[in-house]
C-alpha cells in the first residue's frame, strides 16, 4: 500500500542518515540484490538511468511515458532475481525475466537474463 511505501521510504531515510561512511557512494563495490524498490525493478538498469538522463528533468513526461508503456507491454512477464554489480569504474544491472507467458498455455514463454552495463565515475 502506499502507506507501507512511505513506511519504507522513511526508514531508508533514517538509515542513510545512520550511516558513518563518508561518501557511501565511492565505497559499495560488490555484488547487491534489489529486494525492494518504489518503483519496477527494471527502472534501475543503466539503460533506463540513461533515458531519464538524455530526455533531461524538462522532459521527464516522455521518459514516464515511455517507462509505463514498457511496463505494460511486459505485464505477462514475470521478473527474477534483479542484481547489481558494482565495481569501481562500472555498473552492471543484471535482471532475471520470464516472458511471453500465456496463462494455461505450457511452453508459451521464455526465460533469460537482461544485462546492461554502463561506466561509473563517482
Amino acid at each position: 500500500t502506499k502507506d507501507e511505501q512511505d513506511i519504507v521510504i522513511d526508514l531508508v531515510a533514517q538509515l542513510e542518515a545512520l550511516n558513518p561512511t563518508e561518501e557511501p557512494a565511492s565505497h559499495c563495490q560488490g555484488e547487491w540484490d534489489l529486494c525492494y524498490s518504489s518503483t519496477q525493478f527494471f527502472r534501475s538498469s543503466p539503460f533506463f538511468q540513461s533515458i531519464r538522463i538524455a530526455v533531461g528533468d524538462e522532459n521527464k513526461e516522455i521518459a514516464e511515458n515511455g517507462f509505463d508503456l514498457h511496463d505494460q507491454a511486459t505485464v505477462g512477464s514475470r521478473v527474477g532475481r534483479v542484481r547489481q554489480i558494482v565495481t569501481s569504474t562500472q555498473l552492471i544491472s543484471e535482471v532475471d525475466l520470464r516472458v511471453g507467458m500465456l496463462p494455461g498455455i505450457p511452453l508459451t514463454s521464455a526465460k533469460g537474463t537482461v544485462v546492461t552495463s554502463a561506466s561509473l565515475d563517482v
